[in-house]
């Protein structure tokens, strides 16, 4: 009597962790599930924060390529001016061209510091690109995460689908 109730309980004790181990298998594979909804949202809106910071960059070459395109013009213009400027003092007497020379000084600090605004301005935009780029790097390496992820629990699923399917309709007959 005493062996059939330890068979007994051996084959309910056995019947359990079976169907134990079935429920954890469902249950993961309900988690495995959310997950993938929740990383097939995430990819759209990670694709187009990545489109979003190649449009920041695409902006800041073009400031970065006009600021430059100024400085170029402000450095042919002050070429220019400084040639009449000298041919000018060429027509001058001489008691005149201790003003105009402090004027073309004066002049010639104002277009230094236009300048030198426009390359800080320089320094401020390449240092949004670097960052807009360090952006894109980030974006674009947690988007290829993200979908490699997406596959594995695509697999995962459909690979635990296949046994579950099974072992599910032989417990419930």
């Amino acid at each position: 009597m005493a062996r059939a109730r330890a068979r007994a309980r051996a084959a309910t004790t056995e019947l359990d962790s079976n169907a134990r181990r079935r429920a954890q298998l469902l249950e993961q594979a309900k988690a495995d599930q959310r997950e993938l909804r929740a990383k097939l949202d995430l990819i759209p809106i990670l694709e187009e924060a990545l489109q979003k910071e190649h449009e920041a960059v695409e902006s800041w070459t073009k400031c970065l390529e006009d600021a430059q395109d100024f400085i170029r013009e402000v450095d042919v213009e002050k070429a220019k001016i400084k040639k009449q400027i000298c041919e000018s003092l060429e027509h001058f007497p001489r008691r005149l061209t201790c003003p105009l020379m402090r004027r073309a000084v004066g002049f010639q600090e104002k277009i230094a510091d236009s300048r030198g605004r426009v390359r800080d301005m320089i320094t401020d935009t390449q240092m949004k690109l670097a960052a807009s780029k360090g952006r894109i790097d980030t974006v674009r390496l947690k988007l290829q995460v993200t979908k490699r992820r997406v596959q594995y629990l695509r697999r995962k699923i459909k690979a635990t689908e296949k046994p579950l399917a099974p072992s599910i309709h032989t417990s419930t007959e």
